[in-house]
């Protein structure tokens, strides 16, 4: 997971920079939280679909789906309020975003 975030947070700095002049310097954390935890909200929330369909959606499983995604948002209020590993006002042109682009 980690090479993963990393490997696709290279790619997409140069552009990131480029159109939003900023950079979020706590994304490893946040992808290390966020992901598998997205991942068991997903399978969750798809099973609710399917229970839901058949009529027989039981109330603990919305309550569990209603404090997943509340402590989620939480988390990620925690993050974007740590201010000092938020880079932004960088700029960069475009010669930069494909000299600094993997290839």
């Amino acid at each position: 997971m980690t090479a993963v975030t990393l490997s696709a947070q290279i790619a997409e700095t140069p552009i990131s920079i480029y159109y939003f002049h900023q950079f979020p310097g706590l994304f490893l954390l946040t992808n290390w939280v966020v992901l598998p935890f997205l991942a068991l909200f997903l399978y969750l929330g798809i099973g609710g679909v399917f229970l839901l369909n058949m009529n027989i959606l039981p109330q603990t499983l919305i309550s569990i789906l209603d404090l997943m995604s509340s402590k989620l948002n939480l988390f990620v209020m925690w993050i974007v309020d740590q201010e000092d590993f938020f880079f932004d006002e960088l700029r960069i042109n475009i010669f930069q975003v494909g000299v600094l682009s993997p290839s």
